[in-house]
């Protein structure tokens, strides 16, 4: 879980889950989610994405990693058996909006 304190950004604004081999990021947010100044409903994650939370909102962005998800990782819906060929991610905001 990520909080970030911002008037346009909604309590529960993106999701970012594991989808088989790949991350993929969806929009929960009622001010929206852009990437490029276009706003997604559900896009696939590519490595230093930069996705900005509401049209006015903080950007973030989001890196993958090639050591896979630790067994600890929070909220996740994989067994701790699994196991897993892709990546986990870091988010990281971008400036000051």
């Amino acid at each position: 879980n990520v909080v970030l304190l911002s008037a346009v950004v909604s309590r529960h604004h993106v999701e970012i889950h594991h989808q088989g081999k790949d991350w993929e990021a969806i929009n929960l947010g009622t001010n929206g989610t852009y990437i490029d100044g276009k706003r997604i409903d559900k896009i696939m994650v590519s490595d230093g994405i930069v996705i900005r939370l509401a049209r006015s909102g903080p950007k973030i962005q989001i890196n993958l990693t090639s050591h896979g998800i630790p067994s600890s990782f929070p909220d996740s819906t994989l067994s701790p058996r699994e196991e897993i060929d892709s990546a986990s991610t870091s988010i990281y905001p971008i400036g000051d909006s």
